[in-house]
C-alpha cells in the first residue's frame, strides 16, 4: 500500500492515513489493484495508526480513530 501511494506526486509529502479521508477513492483504487493482480488478503491503510505517529503530520493526533474507521471503509 505505502508503496504504491509513494509513487503518487500529490502523496508523498503527506499522512497516508490521511488519505482515507481526503482521498478515498485513490486509496480504493491500490486496493482494487492488488485484488486485480491476484491478491486474496489486503490490509487497511492504517500505517500511522498511533496517535504519537499521526502528530507528526499536520497535528492528526486527535483523528486517529477516524482516520483508521476510514481506512477500514476503504477496502473493496
Amino acid at each position: 500500500m505505502g508503496s504504491m501511494l509513494a509513487r503518487k506526486p500529490w502523496a508523498r509529502s503527506r499522512c497516508f492515513d490521511e488519505l482515507n479521508s481526503t482521498e478515498p477513492e485513490a486509496v480504493f483504487r491500490v486496493h482494487q489493484a492488488y485484488i486485480e493482480a491476484g491478491a486474496q488478503i489486503i490490509e487497511t491503510n492504517t500505517f500511522r495508526r498511533q496517535s504519537l505517529q499521526a502528530r507528526a503530520f499536520s497535528g492528526l493526533g486527535d483523528e486517529v480513530q477516524r482516520l483508521n474507521s476510514r481506512g477500514r471503509q476503504n477496502r473493496s
